[in-house]
């Protein structure tokens, strides 16, 4: 038994069009057939229940591993201490987007601007509140956007190194995402392969961005999809997207495995 893992922006999903191919579905598919896992590994709070529906994995981690997912069940989570939330903020350059995310029965989130346009959809479904709320919240992930995210970044990693600060590198340079120091995905990784009884040296993971980098780093075999110049080094192998390169890896896959 194997544990196939996939990011799902830039490697499960193309980002330019948004679509996945219809013959890496087929080949998940096929992979489950045979006996093997599935994993997705997404810095997304939720996933679409059509792309779940599809993929059908037997695990997922969402927040960049901020929530761990078997079946429909949540097993873990790691928030971010008030003392942690409180600290981030306090480096925020003025004039960033910030933006914390909770989970109760559904996603709520905690907006500097909570009053834009962009959050109507949400306003109106109570899903969106000022971020001074925040504070009364369990935050799964708090997210930046602004061009000084390369900035924030580096003063998180100098003053709070023990947390996770993902994004604000090509293609991603306008959006930062913290977490907790074990919501990152190498950690969500070995968690999930423990889980499902998958030891990592059985495990074949796919990436395409920094966040990617301890999954990678992790897995018994990594694959980088696309040519971000700092996954080369980690990945053992490199396909060229999600369209063409990511299926085409599969299927040969599936030629060779019984």
């Amino acid at each position: 038994m194997h544990l196939f893992a996939f990011d799902v922006d830039g490697t499960l999903i193309d980002e330019s069009t948004d679509q996945h191919s219809p013959e890496t579905i087929s080949h998940l598919q096929s992979l489950k057939a045979r006996g093997h896992k599935i994993a997705l590994l997404t810095g997304r709070f939720t996933l679409p229940r059509a792309l779940l529906d599809l993929v059908q994995p037997d695990a997922r981690a969402l927040g960049n591993g901020n929530r761990i997912v078997l079946g429909e069940t949540t097993v873990r989570q790691h928030p971010l201490s008030q003392a942690e939330i409180e600290a981030v903020v306090q480096l925020v350059p003025e004039g960033m987007q910030v933006v914390g995310s909770a989970l109760k029965e559904r996603p709520l989130c905690f907006a500097s601007d909570h009053e834009a346009p962009e959050w109507d959809t949400w306003r109106a479904q109570d899903l969106i509140h000022p971020l001074a709320e925040m504070h009364h919240h369990d935050i799964l992930q708090i997210q930046f956007r602004g061009h000084e995210a390369p900035l924030l970044k580096a003063r998180i990693k100098e003053v709070l190194p023990h947390l996770n600060a993902g994004g604000a590198v090509a293609p991603y340079l306008d959006v930062l995402t913290v977490t907790a120091a074990q919501a990152h995905k190498g950690h969500a990784l070995m968690e999930i392969a423990g889980l499902l009884n998958v030891s990592l040296e059985h495990v074949t993971a796919f990436g395409d961005s920094d966040n990617d980098l301890e999954m990678l780093k992790h897995a018994g075999h990594a694959v980088q999809v696309g040519d971000a110049p700092y996954l080369k080094d980690i990945c053992k192998e490199q396909v060229s997207c999600p369209l063409i390169g990511l299926p085409a890896w599969l299927g040969r896959q599936l030629e060779g495995r019984s």
